[in-house]
């Protein structure tokens, strides 16, 4: 669990603005949603690396897909 909160400590993710989506040739579109407490956040991204990419990973990893390629 700390691994998660950490990761989306890093990628800023109760701050995020819940939609940038200008998209790209490469990457992934991630929506992750997250909750603390009574705070729900739902987070649109275009990525192909950098912070939020990272956390995305983790919880694919973390839900035991770590052989899924991204």
């Amino acid at each position: 669990m700390a691994r998660l909160q950490d990761a989306a400590i890093g990628a800023n993710f109760w701050a995020l603005d819940p939609f940038e989506m200008p998209g790209g040739p490469d990457g992934v579109r991630w929506t992750i949603e997250g909750r603390r407490k009574e705070i729900y956040r739902a987070v649109r991204r275009w990525c192909s690396g950098g912070a939020v990419w990272s956390l995305g990973r983790l919880i694919f990893d973390l839900a035991g897909l770590d052989d899924i390629i991204l």
